[in-house]
């Protein structure tokens, strides 16, 4: 009895030791992942983001590059139809519809 006690005691003991090194290895995946994201995208602060859209407020809008920066920014695709432009920003469902008889008094103003 006693020794069935003791080979059951070491079967537990060597499930725990198996599931231990298990969770080990487990972590430390885990860790060298976490480690691997924050590399790729590291964490923006609020003071990066104010100084970034800042730089928009002070942007010559003669310079070309500076309007593409700005648009390529802000601007995901334009559809253009027989009548109107469908127009859609990288935001939050936002877009939006023109026609085209409004875009006409806009050049011509």
């Amino acid at each position: 009895m006693l020794g069935r006690f003791k080979n059951q005691a070491r079967h537990y003991h060597d499930d725990n030791k198996s599931n231990s090194l298990k969770l080990e290895q487990d972590k430390e995946s885990l860790e060298i992942t976490i480690s691997k994201e924050r590399i790729e995208r590291p964490a923006i602060s609020k003071d990066d983001i104010k100084w970034w859209v800042s730089q928009f407020g002070v942007m010559n809008l003669d310079d070309c590059d500076a309007v593409t920066r700005l648009i390529d920014t802000f601007l995901n695709c334009i559809y253009v139809y027989d009548d109107k432009m469908l127009v859609i920003l990288n935001y939050k469902d936002c877009e939006f519809c023109v026609s085209l008889d409004e875009v006409n008094e806009t050049i011509n103003n």
